[in-house]
């Protein structure tokens, strides 16, 4: 398997200046990133996920261990090709502009000037700030600010995004549609995602796996599945015949029913393929099988208070 992030036993430790004391920041960190998939890396303020990215992009070097990004270690440059970093804040120059900072980005990238331009383009509107790429940064909001810097991170498109705290600033409407730009780039490029986050609802719906991180220490990694369990299946499906909902409901825990569609629900210890066979002989349409998953928070508050 292809891993576009490894580390093995990674750490580091800080000195403290006129002192002989020493305070770890990360402490034998092992994960891996499959390609084209999407980790979230949870952890409370001070747990090392800024410290944890800051040694993946080389801008500061471990005392313990090793890491590679894109199948090289981090000490070689040629790591970072095809990686896009996104911070949680930025100084940007308060007369510089949108259409300024992506400018260099495409030609630090050694992209055309038409390219370029069609890129702005395109990237201004996926951030959803068309007509502001060219008013100074001082003059846009901090909400405005960060999905400029989502423009530049996904400017190249890049194959592996590390975002910190992505979210941070947005309204609900917006930090949904940023959600849903990232799981764009996901599906739709094949890009590996990386990114810390509080906001836990989103690291739910967006997440293939997901490590939490405490005071410095990997206290858990997995699947969403493996991690949180599946507490309930559901099978639904459109059109169904009027037949058939007597017998799904008798193998069935419990169906709901809003006009034309129909949600069976199953406990996990069922086999939910005997109930979509019957979604489908009685002649459901849009069958979908939905593993629901206990809640994120829950299983959070837990690792980290039991830690």
């Amino acid at each position: 398997m292809e891993y576009h992030i490894k580390t093995t036993e990674l750490g580091k430790t800080y000195k403290k200046f006129f002192s002989n004391k020493s305070v770890t920041a990360l402490k034998s960190l092992s994960i891996e990133v499959p390609a084209g998939t999407v980790m979230g890396f949870l952890g409370m303020n001070g747990a090392g996920k800024t410290t944890t990215i800051k040694l993946l992009l080389g801008l500061i070097k471990p005392t313990q261990g090793t890491a590679e990004l894109m199948g090289l270690d981090i000490s070689n440059n040629n790591s970072r090709i095809g990686v896009s970093y996104m911070p949680e804040s930025a100084n940007l120059n308060r007369s510089g502009t949108a259409r300024k900072l992506l400018t260099t980005t495409g030609l630090l990238s050694k992209m055309d000037e038409i390219e370029i331009k069609k890129r702005i383009d395109e990237v201004i509107s996926e951030v959803g700030l068309e007509g502001k790429e060219d008013i100074p940064f001082g003059n846009l909001s901090k909400g405005m600010k960060q999905r400029i810097l989502l423009s530049q991170a996904i400017f190249t498109k890049p194959k592996l995004l590390i975002l910190d705290e992505p979210f941070s600033g947005l309204d609900p409407v917006k930090r949904r549609d940023v959600r849903d730009l990232i799981v764009k780039y996901n599906k739709k490029f094949g890009t590996t995602v990386f990114f810390s986050s509080h906001i836990l609802s989103d690291v739910e719906v967006m997440c293939d796996s997901i490590s939490i991180l405490h005071n410095g220490e990997l206290k858990a990694i997995g699947t969403k599945e493996d991690l949180l369990g599946i507490e309930t299946y559901e099978v639904l499906g459109n059109n169904i015949n009027s037949n058939g909902i007597l017998f799904i409901e008798k193998m069935s825990d419990s169906i709901t029913k809003k006009g034309e569609q129909l949600s069976a629900y199953i406990n996990p210890s069922k086999d939910p393929e005997k109930i979509v066979k019957l979604f489908e002989k009685y002649g459901a349409t849009d069958i979908k099988l939905i593993k629901h998953t206990r809640n994120l928070e829950k299983f959070f508050s837990e690792v980290v208070e039991g830690s």
